[in-house]
């Protein structure tokens, strides 16, 4: 699953978002839009699931033209390599292409994720912290 940051839910009453962050800050895959200049760096984005950033920048293109974006990625160590692997230009056509490539780069990102050792030790974690509730739940309604 993905979250889309403009299609979460707004809070007025909220100013930093934390919604927003808790669903973004738990994904394995995030795609960034970039618009800025300035490169990204993904250290801006705090936390121990997001291992890959897809960064998608829009290459100017007039109303006549076709859109074209540029793509980029970055992991934290220890995600190795995924499949397929990017062209030398990084430049893609919007198109239905371009969705089905990502797609399966993004897929398997996140499958590659999963044998870092960063990514395992958090998983490990949150899995031992749902067991032990689970066991709790089920002592507390067979409790002799």
């Amino acid at each position: 699953m993905y979250h889309v940051s403009t299609m979460l839910r707004h809070s007025e009453a909220d100013n930093q978002q934390i919604g927003k962050k808790r669903h973004i800050g738990n994904n394995v895959v995030v795609i960034v839009f970039h618009e800025s200049n300035m490169p990204f760096d993904p250290k801006v984005i705090s936390s121990h699931f997001n291992h890959v950033f897809f960064v998608i920048k829009k290459i100017k293109s007039d109303p006549e033209s076709k859109t074209m974006y540029r793509l980029w990625t970055t992991s934290k160590s220890g995600v190795g390599e995924h499949l397929p692997l990017l062209r030398k230009s990084r430049i893609f056509e919007k198109d239905e292409e371009f969705k089905r490539y990502l797609q399966c780069k993004m897929i398997n990102a996140e499958r590659a994720s999963y044998s870092s050792k960063g990514f395992a030790t958090a998983m490990m974690i949150t899995r031992k912290g749902l067991l032990g509730q689970i066991y709790e739940i089920h002592d507390k309604k067979h409790v002799h």
